[in-house]
C-alpha cells in the first residue's frame, strides 16, 4: 500500500492494527532469541567493531561445512542437549522472516551469527548489505561501543568531528584498530560538537508500525547534544555497500597549483595526475578545508571535472583528519575529501532564507561577455537596465543604493520558473555605466537570457528559519512520494547563524530534528560553507541540488542521506538449499575483489599492501572452493 493510503487505513481497520503489531513483537522476539542464543554459546568475541566480519564468518562457515558428517551429528546432538525445552531451529523460520528480525541485530552479533553455517553467512550478508547510519556523541572509546552495537552492517563511510587536538589523543590508534579496511573517513576539529544522536529509549512496536521514519527496532526518536569539553568526538558512521568512497588529501602546495593552471584543462590534468576523484563517475564530493586560498579554484575545478557532481563541505578548524585503507592522517594544511561513486545515496541541501527587499524586476538589453578561460574575464551576464512593474527603467546600481545597509543579495534566474540564485552585493557585480554583472562559473554552455529576471534580498533570521523549515519539507514529501528512507545527515552550517542572529543556539539542528525526529545528524560549525548555489524562493523539486558549487557565506549546507526502502521480500527466499554453495562462492567472488581493488590503491599511493593482499588472496581461494 502507498504511505498516504495505508495511514488512513490503520487508523480505520483494527485488525490491520493487530496484525502490525504481531508482526513487529513477532520479529523482536525472534531477534529477541537470537541474541540470547549467541551470547549463551558463541565465542567470545570483542564488544567493538569487528574488522573483518565477513572473513572470519566465512572461515567458521567453511570450517563448520567441512567437518566429518559423524562430527557434526555429534556436535548436534550436544547443541540440542544444550537447548531449553521449547525451542526450535532458526533455519526452520522463512527466509524472509529471518532477513526481517536479523535487522534488528547489531554488527557484533551479525558477526557472530554468520559462523553458524552457510544458510546463515548468506542471510547475515544480505541484511549488511541494506544501508543503515549511525551518530554518536561522547569520549571516543564510547563512541565506537555504542556505535558497534547498533550499526547493522560494516562501514564503509564516515564522519569525525572532535574537540580536542587529535593528535595528541587516541583517535588515530581507533581507528587503525577498529575500522574495517574498506572505510574511508574524513573529519576535521571544531571548537563545539552538535548532533542528533539516537536516544536510548526503545519504541514501542505499535509506535515503530507507525512511524515510517523510524528503523525497526532502533529508538525511535532523537535528541540534540552538543558539547564544549575537550576531547570529545562526534561519529556518524554508514554502510552503503552499493556506493564506493575514496577519501583524499590535498596539500597547500598541489591546491596552488591547481589555482595558477593557465587553462581548465590544465587544471583538470593535475587533479587526474595526482589521482584524485574527478568525471561523470564521481556523483557526490564532500570537502573540508582548514583555509580559504585557493579553495574557490579547487572547487571549480572539480565541478568542471563533470557539471553534475554534487560538491558540498565547508571551512574548519586547523586540523582534518583523513582515515582510508586502515591509516589515519592528521594534517594541519589543504582539504581534505571524500568522493562517491556509484549508487550514491547523498545529496545536497543549502538553505540561506532571505527576505525580498524588491519586487522583481525583467532585464532590458541582457547578454553574456566573456570566455571560460584563466587568462580572460570569468563568463557573467551584462544587464544595463531594469524594469519595473509599471514600465519604467532603472540602473541597478541606483536600485542598489537605496537599499539598506548590511548583507545584501541579489537574486536572478532565467525565465520565470525556479528560485533566484543569490550573489553578495559588492562593488564587484557592477561595471559602466551602473550595469549589473551576474557570474556563470562552470557554465557549459550559454543560457538564454532573453527573459533574466532580477530581485533584491536581505538576511532575516525569520525567513531563514522558514526556507530551511520548507526545503525539508519539500525532501519529506519526495521520500514519501518515491518510497525512500531518509537515513540521517551531515550538516555545515555557518558560525553566525547562532545566538546573535537567530536569538537561539542550534538553530539549524533543531529545526532539521523538527521536521525528521527520527533520523540522526551530525554538524560541523563552518567558517564559509561548500554547496551548490544557494536559492531564494527555491521550487520543490530544487530541495535537493548538483552542479553550480561554490563558496559562500551565512548558510546551511546538508548532505542529506537517503535511500530506497528495502524490498519486502528477500531475493535468499527463492534460493533452493542446492544453491547456497554456490551463491556463498559468488559472494567470496565479490568480497575478493574488493580487496584487490583496495590493494592495488594502497600500491598506486605508495602504502603498505601486504595485508590487503593476503586479504585477497584468502577470500579468492575460499571463493575456488565454496562452490
Amino acid at each position: 500500500l502507498k504511505l498516504e493510503s495505508a495511514r488512513p487505513m490503520v487508523m480505520a481497520s483494527g485488525w490491520i492494527r493487530k496484525l502490525a503489531l504481531a508482526c513487529v513483537t513477532g520479529a523482536s522476539i525472534v531477534a529477541a532469541l537470537i541474541a540470547l542464543r549467541l551470547y549463551r554459546r558463541a565465542r567470545p568475541v570483542s564488544s567493538g567493531m569487528v574488522k573483518r566480519e565477513e572473513e572470519d564468518g566465512a572461515a567458521a562457515a567453511d570450517a563448520y561445512e567441512a567437518q566429518p558428517a559423524a562430527q557434526k551429528a555429534k556436535r548436534s546432538e550436544e547443541a540440542s542437549a544444550s537447548e531449553p525445552a521449547g525451542t526450535f531451529p532458526l533455519s526452520e523460520l522463512p527466509r524472509d522472516a529471518l532477513v526481517a528480525s536479523l535487522e534488528l541485530l547489531g554488527a557484533t552479533d551479525l558477526s557472530k551469527l554468520a559462523g553458524v553455517s552457510r544458510l546463515f553467512f548468506l542471510i547475515t550478508g544480505e541484511v549488511r548489505r541494506r544501508p543503515s547510519l549511525v551518530t554518536k556523541v561522547g569520549l571516543p572509546s564510547d563512541v565506537m561501543r555504542a556505535i558497534s552495537q547498533e550499526l547493522t552492517a560494516t562501514p564503509t563511510l564516515g564522519f569525525l568531528f572532535s574537540t580536542g587536538d587529535m593528535r595528541k589523543g587516541d583517535i588515530p590508534k581507533m581507528l587503525a584498530e577498529r575500522m574495517p579496511l574498506s572505510c574511508d573517513i574524513i573529519g576535521a576539529r571544531t571548537s563545539e560538537l552538535q548532533a542528533l544522536v539516537q536516544s536510548e529509549r526503545r519504541p514501542r512496536p505499535a509506535q515503530a508500525a507507525a512511524d515510517p521514519t523510524a528503523s525497526p527496532g532502533r529508538p525511535s526518536g532523537t535528541q540534540l547534544e552538543t558539547c564544549r569539553e575537550p576531547g570529545r568526538v562526534a561519529m556518524q558512521l554508514g554502510s552503503f555497500p552499493d556506493a564506493t568512497a575514496q577519501s583524499f588529501h590535498m596539500s597547500d602546495d598541489i591546491c596552488e597549483r591547481i589555482a595558477g593552471a593557465d587553462t581548465e584543462a590544465a587544471a583538470q590534468v593535475l587533479l587526474r595526475e595526482a589521482g584524485y576523484p574527478v568525471g561523470p563517475e564521481w556523483k557526490t564530493i564532500v570537502l573540508i578545508a582548514s583555509s580559504t586560498d585557493a579553495l574557490e579554484s579547487v572547487i571549480n575545478a572539480f565541478q568542471r571535472g563533470h557539471p553534475g557532481t554534487a560538491i558540498l563541505g565547508g571551512i574548519a578548524e586547523d586540523q582534518l583528519l583523513i582515515h582510508s585503507r586502515g591509516t589515519t592522517k592528521i594534517k594541519t594544511d589543504g582539504i581534505a575529501g571524500l568522493a562517491l561513486q556509484g549508487d550514491v545515496p547523498l545529496t545536497a541541501l543549502v538553505s540561506r532564507g532571505c527576505s525580498a527587499l524588491t519586487k522583481a524586476f525583467r532585464s532590458r538589453g541582457a547578454r553574456v561577455e566573456g570566455e571560460a578561460a584563466r587568462d580572460g574575464p570569468e563568463p557573467h551576464i551584462l544587464v544595463p537596465e531594469l524594469i519595473a512593474e509599471d514600465g519604467s527603467t532603472v540602473q541597478p546600481l541606483q536600485i542598489a543604493l537605496q537599499l539598506r545597509r548590511g548583507p545584501v543579495f541579489v537574486g536572478w534566474r532565467c525565465g520565470c520558473e525556479g528560485g533566484f540564485l543569490l550573489e553578495p552585493l559588492s562593488n564587484h557585480c557592477f561595471g559602466r555605466g551602473g550595469s549589473l554583472k551576474l557570474e556563470l562559473p562552470g557554465s557549459p554552455s550559454s543560457p538564454d537570457v532573453s527573459d533574466v529576471e532580477v530581485c533584491f534580498y536581505g538576511l532575516d533570521p525569520d525567513a531563514c528559519r522558514e526556507d530551511l523549515r520548507r526545503l525539508l519539507g519539500h525532501v519529506q514529501t519526495h521520500c514519501e512520494r518515491n518510497r525512500d528512507q531518509m537515513m540521517g545527515a551531515v550538516m555545515f552550517t555557518c558560525n553566525g547563524r547562532g545566538m546573535r542572529f537567530f536569538g537561539g543556539n542550534h538553530v539549524d539542528a533543531k529545526e532539521f530534528h523538527t521536521s525528521f525526529p527520527s533520523v540522526t545528524l551530525a554538524g560541523l560549525w563552518a567558517g564559509g560553507e561548500i554547496g551548490p548555489q544557494a536559492l531564494a524562493e527555491a521550487a520543490p523539486e530544487q530541495a535537493t541540488r548538483t552542479g553550480r558549487a561554490a563558496l559562500q557565506g551565512f548558510t546551511a549546507v546538508f548532505g542529506i542521506f537517503r535511500a530506497p526502502l528495502p524490498a519486502s521480500r528477500s531475493w535468499l527466499a527463492s534460493y533452493r538449499d542446492d544453491e547456497v554453495p554456490a551463491a556463498v562462492g559468488e559472494a567470496f567472488g565479490r568480497l575478493a575483489r574488493e580487496a584487490k581493488a583496495l590493494a592495488d590503491a594502497a600500491e598506486a599511493a605508495g602504502e603498505p599492501t601486504v595485508e590487503l593482499r593476503r586479504r585477497a588472496d584468502a577470500l579468492a581461494s575460499a571463493a575456488a572452493s565454496a562452490g
